[in-house]
């Protein structure tokens, strides 16, 4: 049998039953006192990335099954949890969700799936300058 280090026969010691009271505390403040938690390496996103084309304001329409009221709120709870939104339009009578913000389009559909549990239909995205002028919409190509 390979010899145990120094922590490894502490915590054996610890869990075996021969072991007073005083000596399972003193071994346990040494298991503590010899416990270093890995620090993990922090990285932050560089300012071209922060710069990319991706983080440009969009407006997104989705149709989405809106049934009854319980449906609306549900759908309501979901889009008032997501912080990348700035504003959303419900329209139930058309089954439409418009939502504004600064997000990629396909994330923001999968979450809101996941949440509603309800089918999204994407049926136009929008990137809008500050001023409030249209750079580009298209709408996704049909299967």
């Amino acid at each position: 049998m390979a010899p145990l280090s120094g922590t490894r026969k502490a915590i054996k010691a610890y869990f075996s039953n021969s072991l007073s009271p005083l000596s399972k505390i003193l071994t346990l403040s040494f298991l503590v006192s010899t416990f270093q938690p890995e620090k993990p390496e922090l990285s932050f996103p560089s300012k071209s990335f922060l710069m990319t084309d991706t983080h440009r304001f969009i407006c997104m329409t989705m149709r989405m099954n809106i049934d009854c009221n319980g449906c609306y709120r549900k759908i309501r709870s979901a889009l008032l949890q997501m912080q990348e939104l700035e504003s959303h339009l419900i329209e139930k009578k058309q089954s439409r969700v418009s939502v504004c913000g600064v997000f990629n389009p396909q994330d923001v559909a999968i979450k809101i799936r996941k949440k509603t549990n309800r089918r999204v239909e994407i049926l136009d995205i929008k990137e809008v300058e500050a001023a409030g002028q249209e750079i580009a919409g298209h709408r996704p190509s049909q299967p």
